[in-house]
């Protein structure tokens, strides 16, 4: 004989919870709803504006207002208004320093060797990234809010290189892929391709940045950085920091990667014929004596600050080490790249009113 039990099952009452990404812009398709739908009885009927959704996503929306209806199996319902804004644009521009290839082919692999040519690009905000536009600005323009710039009469803009970036773009500008180009390995090290241009420390905390020759002196001794001449060559060099910011127990170097030691650069001009294979192509004054850039190490000409004055932009690429000179307390080795030779050298920081401002150039850990 059969037992038949009778069931009791509770049914909660509906619920729609939902989460929203915005569009892009404000003619833009791509915001989106998720719905998070529980209660009543499944299955559920998910309706947008009156039509029938397919699925708890609704995608493809571009900013408004969306009345979304869920029925159950029971044909109860439960509605709600979802809002999708827009993600706003900077109303201002900011300049880029971008490298392309100088034979003006486009190739990532070609860009990231450092055979390259700088062009000024503008950007909206302080950034760029993949789905961001660049703007070239013609003769008579002020400003990159003056609308989209055509670039499709200049095949060779496929590719741009940015902070070691090779981006790829449109006819207009817009950039459509990115590729990192990766470490540079000589041997067994693997240094990063490019100076620092860090602005904080590991922990997040603020470095000082130096902005006019009155701040060298109220900031001497406490970590600081600045960009030669208070210009924007940091883009294509790299930063220059000083010993108090190379020192400090905060770290300036970013995880997985420290400041080299003198017997790391030992170690690497142990392994190369010369200093000048290490040397960029660019950046350099002439002769450049022995650029090769075999390696993609991109040694820059970044110059330095030292004795209350910049010097040697396009001559000398001086690098901080973590070595303790022995010569003098507070100074530390620095390596010396110069545009006049294929031979590096050692020196120290110079003690004086002023602190000493070199590029740094990291190493992983």
């Amino acid at each position: 004989m059969a037992i038949i039990y009778n069931e009791l099952i509770t049914i909660f009452p509906m619920n729609i919870r939902y989460d929203v990404t915005k569009a892009s812009g404000v003619d833009k398709k791509d915001g989106n709803i998720s719905l998070y739908v529980t209660g009543g009885l499944p299955p559920y009927v998910i309706s947008l504006n009156g039509n029938v959704n397919n699925g708890n996503e609704i995608v493809n929306l571009s900013a408004g207002d969306y009345d979304v209806r869920v029925t159950d199996n029971t044909n109860e319902g439960v509605a709600v208004t979802i809002s999708v804004g827009y993600e706003t644009l900077p109303t201002y521009c900011s300049r880029f320093i971008i490298s392309r290839n100088a034979s003006g082919t486009s190739d990532c692999n070609e860009m990231c060797t450092g055979n390259t040519t700088n062009f000024l690009v503008y950007a909206r905000g302080d950034s760029f990234k993949l789905g961001d536009r660049l703007y070239k600005i013609p003769n008579g323009y002020t400003s990159c809010l003056s609308g989209t710039i055509n670039w499709s009469n200049d095949p060779s803009w496929d590719r741009i290189k940015y902070n070691n970036n090779c981006y790829g773009m449109d006819d207009y500008g817009l950039i459509t892929g990115v590729t990192t180009c990766g470490e540079v390995k000589i041997g067994a090290q693997y240094w990063n391709p490019e100076n620092l241009k860090v602005t904080k420390f590991r922990d997040g905390s603020d470095i000082q940045y130096i902005a006019n020759f009155s701040d060298f002196l109220s900031y001497k001794g406490i970590p600081a950085y600045t960009s030669y001449d208070f210009g924007e060559s940091w883009q294509t060099r790299g930063y220059l920091y000083n010993y108090a910011a190379i020192t400090s127990s905060k770290n300036l170097a970013p995880v997985g990667y420290r400041i080299p030691t003198k017997t790391d650069y030992d170690t690497l001009f142990g392994q190369v014929s010369s200093g000048g294979v290490l040397k960029s192509t660019s950046t350099w004054d002439s002769p450049n004596v022995g650029a090769e850039n075999k390696f993609n190490y991109n040694a820059a000409a970044s110059g330095f600050f030292s004795r209350g004055s910049f010097q040697q932009i396009g001559k000398k690429g001086n690098y901080w080490t973590s070595t303790d000179s022995t010569l003098n307390n507070n100074t530390n080795y620095v390596v010396s790249f110069s545009y006049d030779s294929t031979i590096v050298s050692y020196g120290t920081n110079f003690i004086s009113d002023y602190d000493d401002f070199y590029p740094v150039r990291l190493i992983k850990e």
